[in-house]
């Protein structure tokens, strides 16, 4: 198999978890052909199901997965402890995300909006993380930002985007953990902002 990228591997040892609760037979022969290729194995596979096929389509698909998480442990030793610390969130999160995707089909058309809200929050999240990961697979070096010094003036419109999508958030929260650290941050956010309100170049602003 061709080398994967972190995000990759784990979206490859979920789908392989997933898949082996059932076991769908035409299913797995797709996984197959994707992820390891169309080889002699895979034209055998393509007669049909049998017992001797779905014997060799699982034991082919379980090898993939072992290999896969062979990568996975291999990867994580000697790694700084934030990358480990990024692996853990990615996990927990994907977890959180599929069992969000799963009860859209069970809510009302108003929760439904509320959890796709939450999921797509989650997938932005998703996104830094796999790309910070990556990043030190292939380059051997963390992410760092790039510090960048705000105006008041841009500092207090940022400001005012990150007080409205915090109340869009708080909305949205339902665990109470994520209500408090939501009003927390709502807080720091409103304080900073009014702050701000008094320097001369948002004066000016305010008053044009």
């Amino acid at each position: 198999m061709r080398a994967v990228s972190y995000e990759e591997r784990a979206k490859i040892l979920a789908t392989l978890e997933e898949w082996k609760q059932h076991q769908d037979y035409s299913e797995g022969v797709k996984h197959y052909q994707k992820w390891i290729g169309e080889n002699g194995t895979y034209w055998v596979l393509l007669l049909g199901s049998s017992s001797y096929n779905q014997e060799k389509l699982l034991a082919s698909l379980t090898q993939l997965e072992e290999e896969l998480r062979e990568q996975h442990i291999e990867a994580n030793n000697n790694e700084p402890e934030q990358v480990k610390e990024w692996r853990r969130a990615t996990k927990s999160l994907m977890n959180e995300r599929a069992a969000l995707k799963a009860q859209l089909r069970v809510v009302d058309k108003e929760e439904r909006k509320t959890k796709a809200f939450q999921i797509l929050e989650i997938s932005d999240t998703l996104d830094d993380l796999f790309g910070r990961i990556d990043l030190y697979e292939q380059q051997g070096h963390l992410y760092q930002p790039i510090p960048v010094v705000e105006s008041p003036l841009r500092r207090f419109l940022n400001l005012r985007s990150y007080i409205s999508r915090t109340k869009k958030q708080l909305i949205a929260a339902i665990l109470p953990d994520d209500i408090a650290k939501l009003q927390k941050k709502l807080e720091k956010y409103e304080l900073e902002l009014t702050a701000l309100a008094e320097t001369a170049e948002v004066k000016d602003y305010l008053h044009q």
